[in-house]
């Protein structure tokens, strides 16, 4: 998935989700949605488990970390 992320010319869209399991664990779903060759393509980018208070910053970071893992950080509308 790396490779065909970084080479899709247009634009990215992401979709995050934060919820806490039934056993007290936190966690962060982040998604990816782009269009090609007219159709919607969806990929389960990761799954976080959250660790630290669940602060704007501190979720904020683990995004970026994602986005910058696939190098797509750039490409989030």
């Amino acid at each position: 998935y790396h490779y065909t992320h970084q080479a899709y010319p247009g634009c990215i869209h992401i979709c995050v989700d934060g919820w806490i399991s039934p056993n007290i664990l936190a966690f962060l779903g982040i998604t990816a949605h782009w269009h090609h060759n007219g159709q919607v393509l969806h990929v389960i980018l990761d799954f976080v488990r959250l660790t630290n208070a669940h602060t704007g910053r501190y979720l904020a970071e683990e995004l970026v970390q994602c986005l910058r893992s696939f190098g797509i950080q750039d490409k989030v509308c």
